[in-house]
C-alpha cells in the first residue's frame, strides 16, 4: 500500500515538474492574440476598402 502511494506521489511530482505543456499553451495564446489582431485589422481596413471600391465604381458609372 505504501509503495503504491509513493508511486502516485512520484507521478504527481513528475507531472508538476513537466514543462512541455507550457510551450503548447504559449503557442496557443500567441495564435489567439494574432487571430484577434488580424480580425481587428481586417475590420478596420475592410470598411475603407469597400468605400474606395464604391467610389471607384461610381466614378466609372458617372463617366459613361
Amino acid at each position: 500500500m505504501q509503495s503504491r502511494i509513493k508511486k502516485i506521489v512520484g507521478l504527481f511530482q513528475d507531472f508538476c515538474e513537466d514543462t512541455d505543456g507550457a510551450t503548447a499553451v504559449e503557442y496557443g495564446l500567441l495564435v489567439a492574440v494574432l487571430s484577434v489582431a488580424l480580425i481587428a485589422s481586417y475590420e478596420m481596413i475592410g470598411g475603407s476598402t469597400n468605400s474606395m471600391w464604391s467610389d471607384l465604381s461610381n466614378s466609372f458609372s458617372s463617366a459613361s
